[in-house]
């Protein structure tokens, strides 16, 4: 069955989002989103966004930035490769491999994550991420966490 012109669309923008990450191309990513994007980087937790700074929600492309901003300060990203996209309408969910460097312990975390995005206007204008924080803390922690099982 062919995806309607949403469908693609949706792709287009989801497919230039993960290469522009994958590239580490953070400008090029942000132009992806739409100026009042919502983007919840997992929701705050209790003992996790202390750990992870990085992570809760940002409204607007400005509070985005700086979400990248403080993960960059203390980690460096070492694969960000998305390993599957699935669109249908406005939506698109993927999955991917992510390992980061914490620069303070020395330890890289190796994560699988899923991005959950809604796309309207040829925009990013919702924008949700789902992982298993647990590797995250303990590489912060000092603690080697087990790879990633794809």
């Amino acid at each position: 069955m062919p995806e309607d012109n949403m469908s693609t669309e949706t792709r287009v923008v989801a497919e230039q989002w993960f290469a522009a990450l994958d590239r580490g191309d953070i400008e090029s990513a942000i132009a992806c989103l739409d100026p009042n994007i919502v983007w919840i980087n997992v929701p705050k937790i209790k003992n996790g966004s202390d750990v992870i700074p990085w992570i809760g929600t940002a409204n607007g492309i400005q509070e985005v930035r700086e979400q990248f901003s403080k993960r960059d300060g203390i980690a460096q990203v070492q694969l960000f490769k998305p390993i599957s996209l699935v669109c249908d309408g406005d939506t698109a969910v993927g999955l991917v491999h992510d390992k980061t460097l914490v620069l303070a312990t020395g330890i890289v975390f190796d994560i699988i994550f899923a991005t959950w995005m809604q796309v309207e206007g040829g925009r990013i204008t919702r924008w949700k991420s789902y992982c298993d924080t647990a590797p995250i803390i303990a590489a912060f922690n000092g603690i080697q966490p087990p790879a990633a099982e794809i």
